[in-house]
């Protein structure tokens, strides 16, 4: 499952990367999607989306343009992490999840202390973004690949259905036919014994 799969990598992250809170996104169009996290205040629900574009924090990870963003005293040079519900954090890790080349989401990792990631903390974060990266793509090619198989599962047993009908159909049919055809073969036995 999706978020099991999310929680398990997070689980992995934090004995490497001491963290307060984790959040995982997705990426969709020009949308950054909340798919999970551990952590975080309760404003963070399943619906929780940010627009990708220039005004977002994250732009420049989700544009391609830098390999990692990480701010010891984001508060100070990102005003977002100065209002609710952001505001408990004062260091900050981003990392891209790409696969292939593309960017898929977005790991991002924060502290309530200012200066809590070292270097080492970014350098095993972002290896664990690329696998977290390739975890997610098969976790999601997994689900939609089962998606696939239950809607065509769906379709076999309305087509099945479908040709019970049918027969059952041309079964009537063939009978309702039969029927106006045995009595006229009984008139013509009539008529040519006459």
């Amino acid at each position: 499952e999706f978020s099991e799969v999310v929680q398990q990598i997070l689980d992995q992250v934090r004995r490497v990367v001491p963290y307060d809170s984790a959040s995982v996104w997705k990426v969709e169009g020009n949308r950054q999607i909340f798919v999970g996290g551990r952590g975080l205040p309760p404003e963070f629900t399943s619906n929780v989306s940010f627009l990708s574009d220039e005004m977002n924090a994250a732009y420049p990870i989700l544009a391609g343009n830098v390999p990692f963003m990480s701010e010891g005293d984001v508060q100070t040079v990102i005003p977002d992490f100065r209002e609710p519900p952001h505001n408990y954090i004062n260091s900050w890790l981003a990392l891209p999840l790409k696969v292939k080349g593309r960017i898929i989401g977005l790991l991002a990792l924060a502290g309530r202390q200012k200066n809590q990631f070292s270097g080492r903390h970014v350098e095993l974060a972002v290896s664990y973004a690329d696998q977290f990266a390739i975890a997610l793509e098969n976790s999601l090619l997994f689900t939609n690949l089962q998606q696939q198989l239950a809607f065509r599962k769906n379709l076999i047993a309305e087509l099945e259905s479908k040709n019970v009908e049918l027969e059952r159909f041309t079964y009537t049919v063939s009978h309702d036919l039969k029927s106006p055809l045995v009595t006229i073969n009984g008139f013509l036995g009539y008529l040519e014994k006459d």
